[in-house]
């Protein structure tokens, strides 16, 4: 039997927890880590960290669907890159599991990073300076690190690095339109989500202001359509969501399975028969055609509507049954075609983007 899911499982309560700020990313990830593939990549990239005692739970426990041969397996080289295609960035993978796992401060929502632009000036007679033979460096500071002075250089300009910390990994394209915004914090809150409104509103006018790599080299991109995806969902309905989609899996690889040991065990059942020297030709088709009445009534016949309609589960969500079905098809879209890159990037996957 099947360990199906409940909504009440841990994992669809943390989705129900992403903030608004990181709901899209969180969510991209989410579908990322649920396609076959990618878990199959992740599983096996897990143990071949941990070959080398880095001790990294990357979340995946067990792989259905096994395609990758011997060799493929356990080369890291590719499977670093196929996760990179698939936006799921080993080192960035890495370095969020390790934080997570050794983080002391669990309020602690920020990084920063300090880059401190410094020069050496020499000095000629008295106290006079030759600004054209200075010397530079740029020293990085993060809040874990310790600034140390050098009194030869001079601090002549400072620039602060801040992220927030989500609460799942980011997925990375090279093709997603990443932009350096400058703001001054000191300024009140009001101003500075007007301030990032205006940029957006205005970004969204024309996004080819923003260009990425591939479009520098001269490619048109299609804009991602994702029309279908509910209006302005919040994070319980994404939750709800994820569960659909998990549930209705786990209940059609449950009846697929099921009816594999089923047809397995009335195979072997049926060439028995055949097999028995004791019974007569008349004997072997009547007990061959009792057990076929018996296989039909012990196999599962139950269909993937039946699910969205009747199962229990499903009726306890706030979700019609015509939706539930919409929503699976969607979110199977999503993880299994892998449209969450559209996500991420705005792209349509219908191209060569990487």
């Amino acid at each position: 039997m099947t360990d199906l899911p409940k909504r009440s499982d841990d994992i669809y309560k943390e989705i129900e927890s992403f903030k608004d700020y990181e709901l899209t990313q969180c969510v991209a990830y989410e579908m990322a880590i649920r396609n076959d593939y990618a878990k199959e990549l992740l599983f096996y990239y897990e143990l071949h960290l941990n070959q080398y005692n880095i001790d990294i739970n990357l979340g995946i426990s067990n792989i259905e669907n096994r395609t990758l041969n011997d060799d493929l397996k356990n080369d890291s080289l590719f499977l670093e890159e196929e996760l990179e295609e698939l936006y799921l960035e080993p080192i960035s993978l890495q370095n969020f599991f390790y934080q997570k796992k050794n983080k002391e401060n669990k309020e602690n929502k920020l990084n920063i990073t300090t880059i401190s632009k410094e020069y050496q000036y020499p000095k000629h007679g008295a106290g006079w300076i030759d600004e054209t033979k200075s010397e530079s460096r740029e020293v990085f500071i993060s809040k874990t690190s310790e600034y140390k002075k050098d009194d030869s250089y001079h601090i002549h300009d400072i620039s602060n690095h801040i992220s927030l910390i989500l609460s799942r990994p980011k997925l990375i394209s090279d093709n997603s339109k990443n932009a350096t915004i400058n703001l001054n914090l000191s300024l009140p809150l009001i101003e500075l989500t007007a301030y990032l409104k205006e940029i957006k509103l205005n970004y969204e006018k024309d996004t080819s202001i923003i260009k990425t790599p591939l479009e520098l080299l001269g490619n048109e991109l299609q804009n991602a359509n994702n029309s279908k995806l509910p209006k302005k969902p919040k994070a319980k309905l994404w939750a709800d969501l994820f569960f659909v989609y998990d549930y209705v899996k786990a209940r059609l690889s449950e009846k697929e399975n099921n009816n594999k040991q089923i047809i397995e065990q009335y195979e072997k059942d049926k060439q028995n028969i055949s097999n028995n020297q004791g019974l007569s030709t008349s004997d072997k088709r009547i007990q061959k055609a009792e057990l076929l009445i018996e296989f039909e009534e012990n196999k599962d016949n139950t269909k993937q509507e039946d699910i969205y309609q009747d199962d229990e589960l499903l009726k306890q969500l706030d979700i019609k049954s015509n939706s539930i079905s919409k929503y699976y098809t969607l979110m199977k879209n999503y993880i299994d075609k892998l449209k969450y890159k559209e996500l991420v990037t705005g792209v349509s996957i219908n191209q060569n983007v990487k």
